[in-house]
């Protein structure tokens, strides 16, 4: 099956209606069916200098359970969960998109960001949910993103001195990494449906 690339802009009208825009929008949405074309067919976007808000998605993988626990006086959070499509890591072309402020990039099975990324100098707002991710190896690349505001971190590995790190060097920022946080986050998107 070859990847399907859908370019949509999704806004919400008064009356709740999805409408679909022509492709280089600001706001779009990469959907991958598979790995193999996945960066012949990321390219193709990297004509579209303007985008400011990014998902890519395998929607195969956006069904899948996950279950948190943390083990009582451990500071290892855990998460299990299965990505049935893993594309290990993002392109260092992401850095192209310069304008880019809100990063979706969840549940991809990705195991790592790319270096570059620390070159997303306006990106606010970056989702890495449901990845293969160890966040003791990343601090470093998210801590340069000087203008982050939120990250999402479900289901990535984690301890409590990953998220001290985030949070002396950006006070100000909001990381979504617990189940209490996912239900809240659930209850947002669904009451904008």
């Amino acid at each position: 099956m070859n990847i399907l690339l859908v370019f949509v802009l999704l806004y919400f009208t008064e009356k709740n209606t999805m409408t679909h825009q022509s492709p280089c929008m600001e706001k779009m949405i990469l959907n991958i069916d598979n790995v193999e074309s996945f960066k012949t067919d990321f390219k193709r976007i990297l004509v579209c200098k303007n985008i400011t808000d990014l998902t890519v998605q395998v929607p195969v993988n956006q069904n899948n359970w996950a279950v948190f626990s943390r083990i009582n006086g451990a500071s290892d959070y855990a998460c299990s969960f299965e990505n049935t499509i893993k594309l290990v890591s993002l392109p260092d072309e992401i850095t192209d998109f310069k304008e880019l402020k809100k990063l979706n990039v969840s549940r991809l099975g990705i195991s790592h960001l790319p270096d570059s990324i620390t070159k997303l100098s306006q990106l606010k707002n970056l989702d890495v949910s449901f990845n293969e991710i160890d966040l003791t190896n990343e601090c470093n690349k998210i801590i340069s993103l000087k203008n982050l505001e939120v990250i999402k971190i479900y289901g990535c590995k984690f301890d409590d001195k990953v998220l001290n790190q985030l949070k002396v060097h950006n006070p100000s920022i909001i990381i979504r990494y617990s189940e209490i946080h996912l239900v809240e986050d659930m209850k947002v998107k669904s009451s904008l449906h």
